[in-house]
């Protein structure tokens, strides 16, 4: 007879080790594992016509929206190629229950990803709802190292109002002068104010005046600063994942023409209530439900 150390037999170890497999599978049969790979790094990009370095992931900004259910576990392998700088990124509103050391935010919870290493993030999104991500280390997360995250409820759960398409919308502010210039008037003993943005950007779009742009590369037809277009379908529902991820700049949200029902605020279901505009500040997230119910033969201007 085959024996298991300790001299037990096979035979009376089976149904245990049956029993501790069934036990360990049950209950988790339904979560899944979501994995990315990204390269952060500078690039030239025009988000509002006017060209500036700015930090991308996988040569996007915003970066790749993470979707995911309730319960599953995101592992995402971020490579740090700024060459120069130091890199940490936070999770806003991933509550990191037992893994606050993937929190991102440098010398806090996080020793930072120094430059030409990779360090893998992985935790479990707990809870649905609409949240992000953003750079936590100097002012990266002005420079475009952002993007959305989109918990969905675990399967069979159904949520408390009715939609038919879903679609994100994130927002943002920018500025035309780097982050190391910006930095170093807000440190000097004259201090230099920021200012004003010179743009507001939907989905990492907007539209500066060129004519505006003395020395700087600035082409209005650069395809990089069209538009972020939202076709609809006459009579059906959409909901709108709607985050800020301003440095500075409250915003004030609306659609042309159409009422907006507001369904979620910062991960958590509200009693519904209709309103012509948004006001949204940095940080803060929302869920509305917007129906395409008028005129299908003309546009529509989202404005912020």
């Amino acid at each position: 007879m085959d024996l298991w150390p300790g001299g037990v037999g096979l035979a009376a170890k089976l149904p245990l080790l049956f029993f501790l497999i069934i036990s360990a599978t049950t209950g988790s049969v339904r979560a899944k594992i979501h994995y990315q790979k990204w390269e952060v790094a500078y690039q030239f990009k025009s988000p509002d016509c006017f060209q500036k370095l700015a930090i991308t992931i996988n040569g996007r900004t915003p970066g790749p929206t993470i979707i995911a259910e309730q319960g599953d576990t995101v592992v995402i392998d971020v490579k740090n190629a700024l060459l120069t700088e130091n890199l940490a990124i936070h999770w806003h509103g991933i509550r990191q229950i037992g893994t606050p050391w993937f929190d991102g935010t440098e010398g806090v919870t996080q020793c930072p990803v120094v430059p030409r290493d990779t360090f893998t993030y992985r935790f479990v999104v707990d809870r649905s709802g609409t949240y992000m991500y953003h750079a936590h280390y100097e002012m990266q997360r002005s420079a475009g190292l952002y993007g959305l995250i989109r918990v969905l409820p675990p399967a069979g759960v159904v949520e408390p109002f009715i939609y038919d398409y879903d679609r994100s919308i994130i927002l943002n502010d920018w500025w035309h002068q780097n982050t190391y210039e910006q930095a170093v008037g807000l440190n000097s003993k004259n201090f230099t104010w920021v200012g004003e943005p010179q743009s507001l950007l939907i989905n990492g779009r907007g539209k500066f005046n060129c004519s505006n742009a003395g020395s700087g590369v600035c082409h209005p037809t650069n395809p990089e600063c069209s538009p972020y277009v939202l076709t609809v379908i006459p009579g059906k529902t959409y909901r709108l994942q709607i985050a800020s991820i301003t440095s500075l700049s409250a915003l004030n949200f609306e659609v042309e023409g159409h009422n907006l029902m507001v369904v979620e605020v910062d991960g958590h279901y509200v009693k519904p209530f209709m309103v012509k505009n948004l006001n949204i500040y940095s940080g803060e997230t929302y869920s509305v439900l917007l129906k395409a119910e008028q005129d299908p033969s003309r546009n529509y201007w989202a404005a912020v």
